[in-house]
């Protein structure tokens, strides 16, 4: 079917309310601090998006439809929902977490140093910028002893940590 061909369609007054439902849900939920924040180009889309599907769903049920009706815009809202669920979590799933990041950091820079013993008070004063307070270095060396890169030396002091070095 040509571009020329295909029948204009417009929308039946349950089917408008739908998508302005539809679109408001989106709205809330789109922007700076809000769930759908990380997929926002696609969240802005995703009305227009929802439209076609309800028009796609239409013409596939009757070719010669004039009017998106309720069920077809219900079910494109539904299948856009899912799809922007879908978008938010394969967008989550590939962001890597900075605490991780900033033990591995940690971790290259205990190597580089290529000393066996450290205390945390040596990580917090001298080791990465990420490192340098009490409590993050703390966090960090407890990611790296639950990796083997570290292990704690209470025998020594509650702070004394000994490195596992690349090479073991």
């Amino acid at each position: 079917m040509s571009k020329s061909s295909m029948p204009a369609l417009t929308l039946s007054e349950k089917a408008e309310r739908e998508y302005g439902e539809f679109f408001q849900y989106v709205e809330s939920r789109n922007g700076p601090g809000r769930p759908m924040e990380q997929i926002h180009g696609t969240a802005a889309k995703a009305g227009e998006q929802a439209l076609r599907v309800a028009a796609v769903l239409t013409l596939m049920e009757k070719p010669t439809a004039k009017k998106i009706m309720l069920p077809a815009m219900r079910n494109a809202c539904r299948l856009m929902k899912h799809y922007l669920l879908q978008a938010r979590g394969l967008y989550l799933a590939g962001v890597p977490d900075p605490t991780i990041l900033a033990a591995k950091e940690l971790q290259d820079w205990l190597w580089k140093r290529e000393k066996r013993r450290i205390t945390l008070q040596e990580v917090y004063q001298l080791g990465p910028s990420k490192s340098r307070n009490a409590a993050t270095a703390r966090a960090q060396m407890q990611i790296l002893i639950e990796h083997g890169t570290v292990r704690m030396r209470p025998d020594l002091s509650a702070n004394f940590y000994e490195v596992r070095l690349d090479d073991e």
